[in-house]
């Protein structure tokens, strides 16, 4: 018997293209470089996993689509095959949110005619920075012109657009990150993304920090920045509706909120991770092993597989939905999962707000300013770890 859908939760569906021109020093996505000649390969297998999982979901009725990558600009027929595909398989939502990842680079007319033609409502953009110097230390293939322009045509063509930028890089001042808000400001975009650098293992950078070739991470640096981004997103109008993403009114990422709302998530591609019916799996990140996958049902291309305890799911929908501004519904989370919020996790809730890291109203619960800037230390508390 399949677990019912929880009322109010919109249903999501994740593509992952992952061609990219190079890798940028900071990125551990699952991406590959000089595979142009397996674009067509890629999207058959595609195909099939797509198909797969609409006979397993009975067509399910999609309210977001996210294409992610990779640099699905790079590849704009792939995308609109992938969209042909998805709207002929699955039941999409007449006002379904669907959002393509862009590079500025890869971002001309013909590319934003593909991308309106095939539905396209919504484009992030992966500016970064617009400082050419921190553009370069990244690996990115843009400057700052381009990202200028590029913003601006997407601006002039799609409904909606989002920019992503990254904070946190060392030896920058706060005045100068501060421009880099000020410049997206300025091109009139309703929503930003801003992420602290994170260094991860086996990366190009980190590899140059082991070397002594690039500065390591610098705390003082990231919480000099979050607080330049909280005064100067607040007084533009832009609301600090989950941990990393600034939106103004009504412009906040649908897609995102089914992943912080716990939410149904399918997901296809090489390493896309999917979420269905309290049942979880992870793709092959391998792209060759990808391409060979010849699995059925929901999840033909997976990895690994895993359904969660009802203790252990409760305590993820606290986990990502603590992310966002608006907190966790504790009576809501309790009805969902069959387990009462209270008794397993009242004593780590009245300690987290004793400390002020957490506010509480009744059965809701919220981080408060503080408390987002120590979400870590409050989220773990919420992770059950099973035998």
């Amino acid at each position: 018997m399949r677990t019912p859908r929880p009322a109010g939760l919109d249903t999501g569906l994740y593509v992952h293209l992952p061609f990219c021109t190079r890798r940028c020093v900071y990125c551990d996505f699952a991406v590959v470089t000089g595979r142009e000649g397996q674009v067509d390969a890629y999207g058959d297998a595609l195909v099939g996993e797509l198909t797969a999982q609409a006979v397993a979901t009975e067509g399910a009725r999609l309210d977001t689509i996210y294409i992610g990558g990779g640099t699905p600009s790079k590849t704009p027929t792939l995308v609109s095959r992938v969209l042909g595909v998805v709207r002929d398989r699955f039941a999409v939502a007449p006002d379904a949110e669907v959002t393509v990842e862009a590079n500025p680079d890869s971002l001309d007319d013909a590319v934003l005619d593909r991308f309106v033609d095939a539905g396209v409502n919504r484009l992030s953009l992966g500016v970064q920075t617009f400082d050419d110097a921190r553009l370069r230390r990244l690996g990115r293939l843009h400057d700052a012109a381009t990202a200028r322009a590029a913003v601006a045509r997407a601006n002039a063509r799609v409904a909606r657009v989002s920019l992503d930028l990254i904070y946190g890089i060392p030896g920058t001042a706060p005045d100068a990150w501060a421009r880099d808000i000020a410049a997206a400001l300025d091109l009139g975009v309703e929503h930003v993304s801003a992420y602290c650098l994170t260094v991860e293992p086996g990366t190009p950078l980190a590899e140059a920090i082991a070397r002594g070739k690039a500065p390591p991470a610098d705390e003082d640096v990231e919480a000099a920045h979050l607080d330049v981004a909280c005064d100067a997103f607040a007084a533009a109008g832009f609301e600090r509706y989950e941990i990393s993403n600034w939106a103004r009114p009504g412009a906040r990422s649908r897609h995102n909120i089914v992943y912080w709302h716990n939410g149904d998530c399918l997901g296809a591609g090489l390493g896309a991770a999917g979420y269905w019916r309290g049942e979880r799996w992870k793709n092959e990140t391998d792209f060759a092993r990808y391409l060979r996958a010849d699995g059925a049902g929901l999840h033909p291309a997976a990895a690994s597989t895993e359904r969660l305890a009802p203790l252990a799911a409760l305590g993820e929908t606290i986990f990502v939905g603590l992310r966002m501004a608006d907190g966790v519904d504790l009576a809501a989370a309790s009805r969902r999962h069959g387990v009462d919020a209270e008794a397993a996790f009242g004593s780590e809730i009245d300690d987290h707000v004793a400390t002020g890291l957490l506010d509480r109203d009744g059965c809701r619960i919220a981080l408060t300013d503080r408390g987002m800037r120590f979400a870590n230390r409050v989220l773990e508390s919420f992770v059950v770890v099973e035998d």
